[in-house]
């Protein structure tokens, strides 16, 4: 029987949603039954036996939605194999050190439980998805890294969920 696996996600403005899903396809493709689901609608975790939780940077922290998740199972958390993500413009380059800073940006979900795997990954800017200051302030930052542009590597997003398929199926 596979196990069940939960993606869960948190989002601003969809785009972590979209990574959400290609990191559950990729697990289907291993073989595994997955779940994906946006984190504020989880109701219960107890039928999972690994759980991925992704969530968006914003202003140099996650947003509200993923910590909310983590702290609300933080038991059940305790008890299966869990795995992290990040989608954020820090990653637009890959350095060490904005490795380390993303790296940091979950330390409040690592602090609930320590991840088997984080993926560090860029994310996508669509000042049309925003909220209205945000929509107004990046709308006029053509040529700089807040112009609308989608960083997302697919290839990398879709290798480490690869990578961590066979670390959710052990449990």
């Amino acid at each position: 029987m596979p196990k069940k696996i939960l993606v869960a996600y948190a989002t601003k403005c969809g785009s972590t949603g979209e990574v959400a899903e290609a990191v559950g396809d990729e697990l289907r493709k291993a073989g595994l039954e997955v779940e994906v689901r946006r984190a504020k609608e989880v109701k219960d975790i107890s039928a999972y036996q690994a759980v991925v939780l992704g969530s968006p940077a914003r202003m140099g922290k996650l947003i509200s939605e993923g910590v909310n998740f983590a702290h609300r199972f933080r038991a059940q958390l305790g008890q299966v194999t869990t795995a992290y993500f990040l989608s954020s413009l820090i990653m637009t380059k890959d350095t060490p050190e904005n490795r380390q800073t993303a790296s940091d940006y979950l330390a409040p979900l690592a602090q609930v439980r320590e991840p088997v795997s984080l993926g560090l990954f860029a994310g996508k800017v669509d000042h049309t998805k925003m909220e209205i200051p945000f929509r107004w302030i990046f709308a006029r930052q053509q040529g700089s890294e807040m112009a609308d542009a989608d960083y997302r590597d697919w290839d990398r997003i879709r290798a480490w969920a690869r990578e961590i398929a066979p670390l959710l199926a052990r449990g």
